[in-house]
């Protein structure tokens, strides 16, 4: 696991690695270099990640250079989780399950800039989108975000949808934590990374039935 973290405990090579190779003018072949190593990369994000909040709980002043590199490699988990959804799903969704609870932690820490808690919210909704189709997650959103119950949507229930997400402690009670605030930068990066903007907000009850 430390060899994960990269050689002399140096963090975020690997995505490092990786973006830089996504940031070719043309690809090409190298899509498929970059789709057999995304699980590995996204680990290699998430054990700097802890790293760098074990550092802030230790009261520790992280160097620009650090903060730089976090926000890159957010960048890239954000990427290779919206390309390479699949390759998070089934074997590999424990991986996705340490995604979700690094990130939460970010954006429950008061220790980072608007820019970086930015990237961390739409890296968490992307994260989302991998267990959930846009109509789930606009009744996550409803409900497990907002808290209103008002809505009855026919096809599934929320308790089914939270089920469906790699998570295995209480994401619900973790999200009642965050400030009225902070909610809403959520769903505005909910918004920011669905297809073309597109969340499925199911409608009311009431206007279910009048149908």
């Amino acid at each position: 696991m430390e060899s994960l973290l990269g050689e002399n405990g140096k963090r975020f090579c690997i995505s490092r690695a990786a973006l830089s190779m996504m940031g070719t003018p043309k690809l090409g072949y190298l899509v498929i270099i970059v789709d057999e190593c995304v699980v590995l990369v996204c680990l290699n994000v998430v054990l700097g990640l802890i790293s760098v909040l074990t550092e802030i709980d230790d009261w520790s002043r992280l160097s620009p250079i650090v903060m730089e590199q976090r926000q890159e490699a957010l960048s890239c988990m954000y990427y290779l989780l919206q390309r390479f959804s699949l390759k998070f799903v089934g074997v590999d969704s424990n991986v996705l399950e340490r995604i979700l609870f690094t990130v939460l932690s970010i954006l429950e820490s008061k220790s980072f800039s608007r820019n970086f808690l930015v990237a961390a919210e739409v890296t968490f909704c992307v994260a989302l989108q991998v267990c959930l189709s846009l109509k789930e997650l606009g009744l996550f959103i409803i409900e497990g975000i907002f808290n209103e119950s008002f809505i009855v949507c026919p096809k599934f229930a929320f308790a089914d949808i939270v089920e469906k997400i790699s998570f295995k402690g209480n994401l619900i009670d973790e999200l009642s934590k965050f400030s009225s605030l902070s909610r809403l930068f959520l769903v505005q990066s909910f918004q920011f990374s669905c297809p073309d903007g597109d969340v499925d907000l199911p409608a009311a009850s009431k206007d279910i039935n009048a149908k």
